[in-house]
């Protein structure tokens, strides 16, 4: 099923906590923060192996029409897919 939909980024808040180095093992977290009717929240951290944050960022995402870049309501199928992602 072609929903014809698409999530562009609209907002980007990130933050460098402390250097990544050559040989770090990077472990990468990723939720959904917030579901809202046309757009959602995602967070990301990044930690090294000694669960030191390196890097953080929360991105802002619409739901849009690919034929005319309208913002709509996130489809219900999807938007129990998003809800889903949440951190616990």
């Amino acid at each position: 099923m072609d929903l014809e939909i698409g999530f562009p980024v609209v907002n980007i808040n990130s933050q460098f906590h402390a250097p990544f180095r050559y040989g770090d093992d990077v472990t990468a977290t990723i939720w959904i923060s917030n579901v809202g009717v046309k757009s959602c929240t995602w967070k990301y951290e990044f930690h090294n192996q000694k669960n030191e944050l390196l890097w953080s960022s929360e991105q802002v995402t619409v739901c849009v029409s690919m034929k005319n870049m309208e913002s709509l309501p996130i489809p219900s199928n999807i938007r129990s897919g998003l809800e889903g992602c949440k951190r616990e």
